[in-house]
């Protein structure tokens, strides 16, 4: 969240429903469908008392969305009501477009991440299968010529 020249993350977003257990089922009524056919969305919101006390009078939504996926949204807060221009909304949007780009690199690089890892364990658990097979067949040959050379020695039975 940035708010007031400060970017807040975490616990520390002062929004009133940053921290909401529930999100607001208005959303996937009413604008859910609008985000997923990738709509901007401007509505005038100081009616809401959190938006009131804080000063905001309108909100512009861009949806974030990976082909069919919806990933999020931006959301720009405004303490006035005003029309925005097409060159305006066309930034916006490649600005979302920018950050679904970069949300979308980071989930495939920790998908990356993830495939490097398990490879390795499967490479390393190859490893010491095979080099404990090779080990335990050789203790194998080794007891069964041991099993031979003994008993003509010392006249002990082995079995």
């Amino acid at each position: 969240n940035y708010e007031n020249g400060q970017i807040q993350r975490g616990k520390a977003i002062q929004h009133p429903c940053a921290h909401t257990p529930e999100p607001l089922r208005q959303w996937d009524d009413e604008y859910m469908p609008l985000l997923k056919q990738r709509q901007i969305l401007i509505q005038d919101v100081g009616h809401y008392a959190h938006n009131i006390e804080r000063g905001i009078k309108q909100i512009l939504v861009v949806p974030l969305l990976f082909g069919d996926t919806f990933l999020g949204n931006i959301t720009l807060r405004s303490k006035h009501y005003r029309q925005y221009q097409p060159e305006e909304l066309e930034l916006a949007q490649a600005l979302a477009y920018q950050a679904t780009l970069a949300i979308q690199l980071m989930h495939w690089a920790e998908e990356a991440q993830q495939t490097a890892i398990l490879e390795e364990r499967n490479r390393f658990a190859r490893d010491i299968h095979d080099t404990l097979a090779q080990a335990f067949t050789g203790i194998v040959i080794q007891l069964e010529a041991a099993k031979r050379l003994i008993p003509s020695e010392t006249g002990l039975v082995l079995e």
